[in-house]
């Protein structure tokens, strides 16, 4: 792994190239950089064997796209990435994703050539500013997801259920989903729309929250950065009496036992 906080992209390319990087495979790990239009298109076309890429609160300017294509790479993760949006153009071996806490107002990731891809993780603390996520249109070109992480942060949920004939083409696949931190006294059955898009789905593990120590709580500070109140997300099924039939476990940390989540345990038979 290489990582760095100081110097220029150009400097590391250079160090790259002397550590004869395009001739072994590897993990770039880049920290705190500030790129021009064409260092990350010359990291990648120099380290032809790379296989995981990680980058830390890095970008290339206001506004700024990321285009990402690499023949071998399998792992990409972003921390904190300051860029309007992550274009994964051409990528034929990538098997998995991590985007934590973008910038953008949009669509944070655009998928193109992925065929390989079977996990995703989206990290964020939202607010009422950023465009809530359709999952039908975000993931319309990577139906082979099986294994989803969607970790909210925060009172706001920027994911908007959809019906089972809008989501089934892309969460098809799905075997396992992660719900991380939904606030505690959200309506939970929202969630019931993944399962009966993700007809395949074999775990399902919620985390519900609010703990003061984690969550911002000063009124001006929460005004100026767009933090909701309590997320009021309501969802009736489809079906009525919708069971799941391939669901065998269902793991819930941190709830209080109300009517939100003795509901969860109607839907279908599971284990512990």
């Amino acid at each position: 792994m290489i990582s760095s906080s100081t110097g220029s992209t150009s400097m590391i390319l250079s160090v790259l190239v002397r550590m004869h990087l395009p001739a072994l495979g590897a993990s770039i790990w880049l920290r705190n950089m500030k790129f021009g239009e064409l260092d990350i298109p010359n990291i990648l076309s120099t380290c032809k064997l790379l296989e995981s890429l990680r980058l830390t609160h890095c970008d290339s300017g206001i506004h700024s796209v990321l285009q990402v294509e690499h023949a071998r790479l399998i792992e990409l993760e972003v921390d904190n990435g300051k860029f309007e949006r992550v274009e994964l153009t051409c990528l034929p071996k990538l098997q998995q994703v991590t985007y934590n806490n973008w910038f953008s107002y949009e669509d944070p990731m655009y998928f193109g050539f992925v065929p390989q891809l079977s996990k995703l993780s989206l990290i964020k603390t939202g607010s009422r500013f950023q465009k809530t996520l359709e999952l039908s249109q975000f993931l319309v070109n990577v139906p082979s997801i099986s294994d989803l992480h969607l970790d909210f942060r925060s009172e706001n949920i920027w994911v908007i259920p959809e019906s089972p004939e809008l989501l089934t083409p892309v969460l098809g696949k799905l075997q396992l989903v992660n719900l991380d931190h939904l606030p505690e006294g959200c309506d939970l059955p929202w969630t019931m729309f993944i399962l009966e898009a993700a007809h395949s789905l074999k775990e399902l593990c919620i985390t519900v929250w609010d703990h003061c120590c984690i969550m911002f709580t000063g009124t001006e500070f929460r005004k100026e950065n767009g933090l909701c109140d309590k997320a009021d997300l309501k969802w009736k099924p489809y079906t009525a009496g919708f069971k799941h039939k391939n669901l065998v476990k269902l793991t819930i940390y941190g709830f209080q036992p109300d009517d939100n989540f003795v509901r969860h345990f109607m839907w279908t038979p599971f284990e512990f």
